[in-house]
């Protein structure tokens, strides 16, 4: 259990942690990453009111693998399994913020910045000056860049040594975005994810420095805050 290759669940039984499903190939992982997430992502959209996903970085796009809806969200076409362009999506950002310069290239080369809507950045220099405030501040912010009339911030889940794994968001509409509610959305983002590494990764037993981990702890928005 300790290492992450089986997992207690609530009644007490044990099942199939990450570790291990991460090296069969008749286990799905991405269905393994939302059933670890599934209950602290409907405790979000309950409690704040929001749309919660789940995605991952899959070359230059993003692949959701989990969605808790609130009744009356505008992005129910956004459905599990369905892929996105990372470079627009808050999910997206936080993740290729990790990368290294190179593979950042990579991306950018991959990915073809088309608009999605009038506000989608298309620039390849403001998209690395977008992408180096988040590697800054530890999250991500979009308004309007997918879809119009919504926005959305990001979290990273990272394993023990600092990597982006995945990345979870909550998204509504954009007018609500006020910087005192961004706040409250990451604060309530960053509070759960912990959560979730422990559940799918094998732990780490000295406390050390990730010595990997490019993102730093995120500064207050009154501070500085993003459009």
């Amino acid at each position: 259990e300790e290492t992450g290759a089986v997992e207690r669940a609530q009644n007490g039984s044990y099942r199939l942690g990450y570790l291990i499903a991460s090296l069969s190939q008749n286990v799905d992982i991405d269905d393994c990453l939302f059933k670890a997430s599934r209950d602290l992502m409907a405790g979000l959209s309950q409690g704040l009111n929001v749309s919660t996903f789940l995605g991952r970085l899959d070359g230059s796009t993003v692949t959701f693998v989990g969605r808790v809806l609130t009744p009356n969200s505008a992005r129910k076409f956004v459905t599990v399994g369905s892929r996105s362009a990372a470079y627009s999506l808050a999910l997206g950002r936080v993740m290729l913020a990790d990368l290294s310069p190179e593979e950042l290239d990579d991306v950018i080369e991959d990915a073809d910045l088309r608009p999605l809507t009038p506000h989608t950045t298309t620039s390849r220099s403001e998209l690395v000056a977008e992408l180096a405030w988040v590697r800054r501040h530890g999250f991500a912010i979009e308004r309007e860049q997918t879809y119009l009339g919504m926005g959305c911030v990001a979290v990273p889940i990272r394993d023990d040594e600092g990597r982006v794994v995945a990345a979870m968001s909550a998204s509504e509409e954009v007018h609500k975005l006020t910087s005192q509610r961004i706040e409250a959305l990451r604060n309530e983002l960053m509070r759960v994810t912990p959560s979730i590494k422990k559940r799918i990764l094998p732990s780490s037993h000295h406390g050390t420095a990730r010595k990997n981990a490019r993102l730093r702890e995120p500064a207050s928005l009154a501070e500085e805050t993003a459009s």
